[in-house]
């Protein structure tokens, strides 16, 4: 199910008993007090059962750092400490600390989670653990990893899926009209055109199709995600947040005729 779907089927139950001139008739107000019901009820399941649906996580790939120091944010202590950084969207308070993952670039080592005081204190003292193994801390919505050298991966439950991304990091069969693509190994012809290696295009109007052996992919791999992506949620939690918004933001009482079974929300 997606975010537009999501609310379009709340807005179909609701106009049944509320007019669509109420100012909280909006998409926007919808799917904000969704979310937030969204979110009680994933703390409520991981508290419970310790255990996180992987469709709740939304991965930001390789984030863009800032390399900062003690002249640059007031969380780094020391001189001559350089710390990795990243500011991550606000994210569900889930307990055991299970509402993020982080990972190193190449997946081959893990990063180790510390608090920031002794993140600190480890770099400042050139704490021996640090020649063979990977550190961060998390503050807020600020993530800080040493060696600032390495690149992460950012993994998290938003408490705002749409503050997510959608990475587009594999190969294509087909092209589509508007959208740079970018040749990542051997040759394509497409559109009557050769490309090689390293080399760009834009998909045309009727042209969908590129022929060779070369490996096509998108050249924007990132793209802000929308209101037409799977949400991250699961079903049941989905009917859950959907029900409260219809009965206790509304005040629509379930009854005979209004109709809160929500197992299909996408229908």
């Amino acid at each position: 199910m997606t975010a537009k779907e999501i609310v379009h089927s709340i807005k179909r139950i609701l106009s049944k008993s509320v007019s669509s001139n109420d100012s909280r008739f909006s998409d926007l107000h919808i799917l904000h007090v969704f979310n937030g019901y969204r979110e009680i009820f994933i703390e409520d399941h991981i508290g419970k059962t310790r255990e996180v649906p992987e469709v709740l996580y939304q991965n930001f790939g390789l984030v863009n750092k800032a390399i900062v120091g003690s002249g640059d944010d007031p969380n780094v202590i020391g001189e001559s400490v350089k710390l990795g950084k990243f500011e991550a969207p606000p994210l569900v308070a889930v307990p055991f600390g299970l509402n993020h993952k982080i990972r190193s670039s190449s997946r081959q080592s893990i990063v180790n989670k510390v608090g920031l005081n002794e993140l600190m204190l480890m770099v400042r003292y050139n704490d021996e653990t640090l020649t063979s193994n990977y550190f961060y801390a998390k503050e807020s919505n600020s993530v800080y990893w040493f060696p600032s050298s390495i690149n992460i991966n950012f993994i998290g439950i938003l408490q705002d899926p749409l503050k997510g991304i959608i990475l587009m990091t594999g190969y294509v069969d087909y092209v589509e009209e508007g959208i740079s693509y970018t040749v990542y190994d051997g040759a394509i012809t497409y559109n009557g055109l050769s490309y090689t290696k390293g080399q760009l295009f834009s998909g045309v109007q009727g042209v969908s199709t590129f022929t060779g052996i070369g490996k096509l992919g998108y050249t924007q791999q990132k793209r802000q995600f929308g209101w037409n992506d799977q949400y991250p949620i699961t079903g049941t939690i989905a009917q859950q947040a959907a029900i409260n918004v219809i009965t206790k933001d509304f005040g629509v009482e379930a009854g005979k005729n209004i109709d809160i079974d929500l197992d299909n929300l996408d229908e």
